[in-house]
């Protein structure tokens, strides 16, 4: 009876050490992405609010977009301010239109020089002993073709046109833009961290859907007449093996369709959210995206900000599609939703 005790005892304490061994062999690690609308100075109380957002979704690392280039740039007084409620984050300091704000060590921080019209902020994390490639990214606005099949123009913001509804046309259009330039020189600079067997993770505003939401199931949606369009940018991520966060957890775009833009934004001047007054504007044009190598792990995804849209000049709910929605607590900063993904990083 005692070796049976004896027995039992030990493979208890087995298993308990087993579950501590395997509990430090992986690491939570948040990411949240947002679009700050120029600096959060558009709405009243706009840097607070993104410091309360922070607060309240306590990511590991933020990815920020449409930031001022000033000596009080949005990155360095969040840091301060955490830093004054007792907590230490590291920023790129590099003070461009985009900006990382991390709980880990930024390493080898740099720009993307390949890409002349909004380069990308660079950095690198260790977590787990798994070092991250991270970027933070704002695509090219102009020529922004979601607009073409909706009756709008793609560069004269507000201006009626017949709809566009030929698909080669819509990307003809879209190709003014250097949305793909961009996206191609992420590419070419993140597979070499992936051939060095580092994780790679994207997040940013780009300024163009994702083709996995504009195919025939949708086509009937949003004021888009029916129309069709494998997306460029996001073709190409999907090509080289990059993973859309959001459309992994939930890859229905019909009760998840995730829009990000226009938020529906009751702390800002409501003609302020939107350009074309009469159509649908709802997309999904922000996004996290990550490499499936290196131990990396999605384990939750959300959308960040208000449960509302802008239709057709009007504030309108987002209840009536089952997406995962994180509404902020203060006052929201932007005319975008952000994005919130959860990532397991296993020890390798």
């Amino acid at each position: 009876m005692k070796i049976k005790r004896l027995l039992s005892l030990f493979v208890i304490l087995l298993g308990m050490v087993t579950n501590k061994m395997e509990a430090q062999e992986e690491s939570a690690l948040k990411v949240f992405q947002l679009n700050t609308w120029i600096n959060g100075s558009r709405v009243e109380g706009g840097k607070e609010g993104l410091l309360a957002a922070i607060e309240q979704l306590k990511p590991d690392v933020v990815l920020l977009c449409e930031l001022a280039s000033n000596e009080t740039a949005l990155t360095r007084y969040l840091q301060k301010e955490l830093e004054a409620k007792g907590q230490k984050w590291y920023i790129d300091g590099l003070q461009k239109g985009c900006g990382i704000l991390s709980k880990y060590k930024l390493l080898d921080i740099q720009i993307d020089t390949a890409i002349k019209e909004r380069p990308l902020v660079k950095a690198h994390i260790v977590v787990n002993g798994c070092k991250i490639a991270i970027y933070s990214a704002h695509l090219d606005h102009r020529f922004y073709a979601p607009y073409l099949s909706r009756g709008y123009s793609d560069s004269k913001w507000g201006e009626k046109i017949t709809p566009i509804t030929d698909e080669n046309l819509i990307l003809e259009e879209n190709r003014k833009s250097t949305r793909n330039e961009g996206i191609d020189a992420f590419i070419a600079d993140a597979a070499k961290e992936l051939q060095n067997g580092n994780a790679v993770i994207l997040g940013g505003d780009f300024n163009e859907p994702s083709h996995l939401d504009w195919q025939a199931d949708t086509k009937n949606t949003f004021g888009r007449n029916g129309v069709v369009v494998n997306w460029e940018v996001s073709g190409k991520l999907q090509k080289a093996g990059y993973t859309d966060a959001y459309r992994r957890m939930y890859p229905n775009p019909v009760t998840h369709p995730a829009i990000t833009w226009p938020a529906g934004n009751i702390s800002a001047k409501l003609q302020s959210l939107f350009f074309c007054p009469e159509a649908d504007e709802r997309d999904r044009i922000d996004f996290i995206y990550y490499s499936d190598n290196k131990g990396i792990k999605l384990e939750n995804v959300a959308v960040v900000g208000p449960a509302a849209s802008v239709e057709k000049g009007r504030i309108v709910s987002d209840k009536s599609f089952k997406d995962a929605i994180i509404t902020p607590q203060a006052v929201w900063l932007s005319d975008h939703k952000g994005n919130l993904a959860v990532f397991t990083i296993n020890r390798q």
